[in-house]
């Protein structure tokens, strides 16, 4: 038989750990799980298919060769622009018509590009916000030698890249090489012109 002193202190822890996980349980009950937000990260989007139009500010330097002289041509110019595009996944295909505005000239200024028209085949690889791509085409060029205005087309190439800044908002930067033959009259025989330019466009 157990001797009630035994039992009384039986009891008394039994009570003693009751009362003691009681006081426990309000701690318990207070504890929440914090679940961290989840981050938002804007979406300025990787497919490039669609229209777009734009203008572009460039510098210009080259030179040009008549039968009786030649000169060293530059200048700034821009360009005002419009195009489509269709992504494939990693590859771009498109089309894009530029007009361009400003002077290029030679240090006499008796050889001057007044304005001309570019049709630009452009392929690219989509590297999700950036687009790199490569450019072939047509030139052709209003200008003028010893105070006659002449014109010629020629040929094109060049490359690029466009970033996207927003779903709609691009800015990129292009390097074109126009070269043209044989201008009208003879007045020249061949002109080169390489340009680089800024351009920002918006898509729709």
């Amino acid at each position: 038989m157990k001797s009630p002193l035994f039992l009384s202190t039986i009891v008394g822890l039994s009570f003693a750990a009751t009362a003691h996980a009681g006081s426990l349980a309000p701690l318990v009950q207070e504890v929440a799980v914090v679940t961290p937000a989840p981050m938002i990260v804007a979406d300025t989007g990787s497919d490039w298919t669609g229209g777009y139009a734009g203008a572009s500010l460039g510098y210009a330097t080259g030179d040009a060769k008549s039968e009786n002289a030649s000169g060293d041509l530059d200048g700034y110019g821009g360009t005002l622009f419009a195009g489509y595009q269709r992504d494939f996944g990693t590859f771009v295909l498109g089309g894009e018509l530029e007009y361009l505005i400003g002077g290029v000239s030679d240090d006499e200024g008796s050889f001057e590009f007044d304005n001309g028209v570019r049709g630009k085949v452009r392929m690219g690889y989509d590297a999700g916000q950036t687009l790199v791509y490569g450019v072939v085409g047509a030139s052709y060029a209003n200008a003028s030698f010893a105070d006659r205005d002449i014109e010629a087309a020629g040929y094109l190439f060049g490359a690029g890249v466009d970033y996207r800044v927003t779903p709609a908002i691009t800015v990129g930067g292009e390097i074109i090489a126009d070269r043209f033959d044989d201008f009208n009259e003879n007045t020249a025989d061949e002109a080169n012109v390489n340009t680089v330019s800024l351009r920002v466009a918006y898509s729709f």
